[in-house]
C-alpha cells in the first residue's frame, strides 16, 4: 500500500503535514493528497512544518528550508540551477 493512502476503516486519512493546518485533504486533488499538502500552503510562500519555516518545492516535491529559494520562487535554487545547466 502507498504511504498516506487511505484504506476502507479509515475515511479522511489525509491530513496536511504543514503544522497547525490539520486540513482533510480526502477531497482535494490526488498530487496535494500524495504529498500531504493543501492547497494553500503548497503555494504559501511560507509554511511552518515541524516547527521551522520552509516552502514547498515544486521541482523536488518536498518542503525545504527558506534559505533553499531564491525571493518568491515556487523552485529551490539548485533545482533551478541544474535546469538552467541542462538548458544550456
Amino acid at each position: 500500500m502507498l504511504r498516506g493512502s487511505p484504506t476502507l476503516s479509515c475515511p479522511g486519512l489525509y491530513t496536511s503535514q504543514v503544522d497547525g493546518c490539520g486540513r482533510d485533504l480526502s477531497a482535494e486533488k490526488a498530487y496535494l493528497q500524495r504529498y500531504s499538502v493543501c492547497e494553500g500552503h503548497f503555494k504559501a510562500e511560507v509554511a511552518v512544518v515541524h516547527g521551522q519555516e520552509m516552502r514547498f518545492c515544486q521541482q523536488c516535491n518536498k518542503f525545504q528550508d527558506l534559505r533553499e529559494f531564491e525571493g518568491s520562487r515556487r523552485s529551490c535554487a539548485a533545482r533551478s540551477k541544474d535546469r538552467n545547466m541542462r538548458r544550456r
